[in-house]
């Protein structure tokens, strides 16, 4: 596990995940994720990316940062989608490395904003 902090709020846990694997399975299929803990993606290179919610059982916040760990684009309250078939795919708008999924509403309990500069 790796922490998050900024200046501003509180640090919080997350997991971090760079395989192509495990970027593309995500959180989907697990029962829940603890309050204040979350899921770090690191796509490795910097470009537009898109997620989708296919086998999730909670809600999520996205937050996306750029490659020099700024916040670019928070997506609150992202619903699960049962199954894979016509899930709403949630993209970043602007070139990024990273992400981060909380539970929803955690990314405004913790203070996260845009132009925020993470450190992990």
């Amino acid at each position: 596990m790796n922490y998050v902090s900024a200046r501003g709020i509180s640090r919080f846990e997350v997991e971090t995940v760079s395989s192509p694997e495990d970027l593309r399975r995500g959180l989907s299929n697990r029962a829940y994720l603890p309050p204040r803990r979350g899921m770090l993606f690191d796509f490795g290179t910097v470009g537009k990316q898109s997620m989708w919610m296919p086998n999730m059982n909670f809600p999520l916040d996205i937050v996306w940062i750029d490659e020099n760990k700024t916040i670019v684009k928070i997506e609150p309250n992202v619903q699960p989608c049962s199954g894979n078939h016509n899930c709403k795919s949630y993209s970043s708008d602007y070139p990024i490395r990273y992400a981060i999924e909380l539970n929803a509403g955690d990314a405004a309990r913790i203070g996260l904003q845009i132009h925020m500069k993470l450190s992990f």
